[in-house]
């Protein structure tokens, strides 16, 4: 590998046990319309045959490089891992059941050009099954100062779409590896503090939800994390500690449990009328993307879904129309891998 030039982008990716669908993840990678690139694939001791896959992709693709564990270390000391031998100025993730859809890696790259003080660039992106349905939108706050300050209500990024600047990520010692599940929550609170950060409006990559994903442990332990990230966002965020039923509320609702949407909506309302030094049209889409997050949950009754689509109307209205389309309307969808 040492032989190739320097690339612009190194793809990181972590795999453990993903020989269901890491061919199709490092196929979209492979026909990216950007192609300076190298992909480093970190094997976490897999046991069946993800490393093969990975190892037949880099006999034949020279950009690919394989790092392989003998024994399992957890994805925050893999992509660590990873970080030590990225040779591109920026790295870009994807995790290994995921896909990245065709001009992913060009559009954030050309946006790094326009931008040399941008830090951190995520997507939006689409949320597929095992059958590669559509059963999802997973869209995110875009500008700098919404993403800030919603830092505290959920995690602003993708991790799968991220990109980021290799040195900065360096310089501020990586993901900490005290965090085995929220390890990125962590890095981007980390970054958003000192640099800019953003997302790209596209749903540029296609998230695969797996039931079996995480264990019930591995969830508990994954919200454990998130909600002490949370915490120690707030101040930076709101300008104060929450009180502790909004912070139950807000918990509850970064964690997918049925909560009273009309209650959270009016905490987060209360929130956010305190905070106008962004842009109006990004809290606003902000807003509707929660109502529609709350009427998008099976717990909800449909008179409480149906409320809550077209609160969102109200909220961002060509926004909501758009999603709307996206949702459920197939020729509508994004461009595909």
């Amino acid at each position: 590998m040492t032989h190739l030039a320097k690339p612009a982008i190194t793809i990181l990716m972590t795999v453990f046990n993903a020989e269901s669908y890491l061919a199709v993840s490092i196929e979209s990678i492979q026909r990216q319309t950007f192609s300076d690139w190298e992909f480093i694939i970190v094997d976490d001791a897999s046991t069946d045959r993800s490393l093969a896959i990975a190892e037949s992709y880099a006999e034949k693709d020279l950009r690919i490089k394989i790092i392989r564990n003998a024994i399992n270390k957890g994805q925050t000391r893999c992509l660590n891992q990873g970080l030590v031998e990225a040779r591109g100025s920026l790295v870009a993730r994807q995790d290994a059941d995921d896909l990245s859809h065709l001009q992913r890696l060009e559009k954030q790259w050309k946006r790094f050009q326009q931008e040399p003080t941008l830090v951190l660039l995520g997507t939006c992106g689409l949320m597929i099954n095992q059958e590669d349905d559509l059963i999802g939108i997973l869209d995110k706050p875009l500008t700098h100062e919404v993403i800030c300050w919603s830092a505290a209500i959920a995690n602003p990024f993708l991790h799968t779409s991220v990109m980021f600047r290799a040195d900065v990520v360096r310089a501020l010692g990586d993901y900490d590896e005290d965090y085995q599940i929220a390890q990125d929550y962590d890095l981007w609170a980390r970054i958003m503090g000192r640099y800019r950060v953003a997302n790209l409006p596209e749903r540029l990559i296609s998230y695969r939800h797996l039931e079996s994903s995480l264990s019930k442990s591995g969830k508990n332990k994954a919200f454990q994390e998130a909600q002490a990230i949370a915490m120690r966002e707030e101040k930076n965020s709101f300008g104060r500690e929450l009180k502790p039923q909004e912070r139950c509320l807000i918990q509850a609702f970064r964690e997918g449990e049925s909560v009273n949407q009309q209650e959270f909506m009016r905490v987060f309302k209360n929130l956010q009328s305190s905070f106008t030094s962004a842009s109006q049209n990004d809290r606003r889409r902000l807003r509707a993307i929660y109502y529609l997050q709350g009427a998008g949950s099976k717990k909800q009754s449909r008179y409480d879904q149906l409320r809550g689509v077209m609160a969102a109307c109200l909220a961002a209205p060509f926004y909501t129309f758009q999603w709307l389309q996206s949702r459920f309307c197939a020729t509508s969808r994004d461009d595909s891998p």
